[in-house]
């Protein structure tokens, strides 16, 4: 599973008008994937069905937000977006990017801050805007419930793979003299293939990675696999001390774009 919303300014008033208020339709829906939740909602608005989705990933610090609905089929990336959640007027700035199914449905991908789903409990309306867009406001029902039980889903995530969630660390910051994977470690192999890889990370007492799995693949396996070989043999972390000040095991997140370089040939 996978997704996240970008809407494009001219794109979204040509869609939606000035204005444009999305009403629910039916009740949120939560699906356990085996990399991730999604939380979801229908909406229907100038007589079209819209959907939006929450899309996090445990330890990523933004989000994907996903807002669906049969359209024109262009696509823009690069636009800001910012949310605005009612009552509180509390306001997120993200980024967007679109995704198409030719003939079927238009997805905007907007990257917000994770502290949004903190303050999901006690929202009653989002209102979304990109750029000189006009907004749309989408009514969100019985949030509190979703967003608890998106949370008891994504602990249940962590303990299918293995994982103690109270010995979890999102994305740690490794220690100055680990060596991360850079460009330079491209394998010759992979020429033309790139990709971001998000890994889940087995930090042993010793603060060294003990075990690697792959939670996001870059669509190459090799690249996948000198990825986790680099996390295992160069990466290191200071150790999580537990109760009794003793170092113990604990597990964090790593991500890594591959960028691909230029076909020598």
């Amino acid at each position: 599973m996978t997704a996240f919303i970008s809407v494009a300014a001219m794109l979204l008033s040509t869609m939606v008008g000035s204005g444009t208020s999305l009403q629910p339709e039916g009740k949120w829906k939560l699906d356990a994937g085996a990399t991730n939740c999604v939380l979801q909602h229908e909406f229907s608005g100038n007589g079209e069905p819209w959907s939006l989705a929450f899309l996090p990933q445990p330890g990523a610090t933004r989000i994907d937000l996903m807002l669906t609905r049969p359209g024109p089929q262009n696509r823009r990336a690069g636009d800001k977006a910012s949310l605005t959640i009612r009552p509180s007027g509390t306001v997120f700035q993200g980024t967007v990017q679109t995704t198409v199914v030719p003939g079927v449905a238009m997805a905007y991908h907007i990257w917000i801050d994770r502290s949004l789903l903190a303050a999901l409990p006690d929202t009653t309306d989002m209102e979304i805007a990109v750029d000189r867009s006009p907004a749309i406001t989408l009514s969100l029902p019985a949030a509190a419930a979703a967003v608890a039980a998106l949370r008891t889903c994504e602990q249940d995530l962590l303990v299918s793979w293995g994982v103690d969630p109270s010995r979890f660390r999102p994305f740690a910051p490794f220690l100055k003299d680990s060596e991360p994977p850079t460009t330079a470690d491209f394998p010759p192999v992979a020429v033309g293939s790139s990709g971001r890889v998000v890994l889940l990370l087995e930090i042993g007492s010793t603060g060294r990675v003990s075990s690697c799995r792959l939670i996001q693949s870059s669509g190459n396996s090799v690249l996948d696999q000198k990825t986790c070989n680099i996390a295992l043999s160069r990466m290191h972390y200071a150790p999580l001390l537990g109760a009794d000040g003793k170092p113990i095991v604990s597990w964090t997140m790593f991500s890594f774009r591959w960028p691909a370089p230029p076909d020598p040939f």
